[in-house]
């Protein structure tokens, strides 16, 4: 699993956590399972969730069905979310 990287700011319960995994999906040429991906979004929005924090930013996602899973996960654990994308040229 990724290593927890995050920074909690001091005066709030803002956190940012890079949740995108694309370069390993994009790697591994879409092999990765989608269960794989589901189980790595959990644990990091499980971390967030412990660190109480307002809502979660999800960035950079290049692949729509990968943002969606993402969105999924957020969602089941109650928390408020944005999403972006980005695309390749």
């Amino acid at each position: 699993m990724q290593e927890k990287c995050s920074k909690k700011l001091e005066t709030s319960n803002a956190w940012s956590e890079e949740m995108c995994v694309t370069p390993i999906i994009m790697i591994q040429k879409m092999r990765l399972l989608k269960k794989n991906c589901e189980e790595m979004f959990r644990e990091q929005i499980q971390w967030a969730k412990e660190a109480d924090v307002d809502f979660i930013l999800g960035e950079t996602f290049a692949i729509v069905g990968e943002a969606l899973l993402a969105l999924k996960v957020i969602k089941e654990f109650g928390l408020p979310s944005v999403i972006n994308m980005t695309f390749p040229q």
